[in-house]
């Protein structure tokens, strides 16, 4: 799986906290209720352990490059000039 696979439509994206349920209450991401996840548990959901300090790590680097600011991820994510769009045009971009 990849966090393409979890980003297939605006629902499946959420903003701050890491993951919700159907009723839009936060959950944890690895919830079997959760069913929106912030980009960081995306990762967290569609990578094993061993994959995802690499994955992360292109992730900081996009955004450094992109938004010229050294944003965490979840900041990133988090502020409401983050849409879905820019969520996806990233996962796109990095192919993750």
């Amino acid at each position: 799986m990849m966090v393409k696979d979890i980003f297939k439509s605006p629902d499946k994206w959420c903003q701050g906290t890491g993951a919700r349920n159907a009723f839009g209450e936060p959950v944890e991401w690895r919830s079997r209720n959760a069913r929106s996840w912030c980009l960081l548990s995306a990762v967290f959901l569609a990578y094993p352990f061993h994959q995802r300090v690499a994955v992360m790590t292109r992730i900081g680097k996009y955004l450094r490059v992109e938004r010229e600011e050294n944003e965490e991820i979840e900041k990133w994510n988090d502020s409401p000039s983050t849409t879905f769009l820019d969520v996806l045009k990233l996962v796109e971009t990095l192919e993750i």
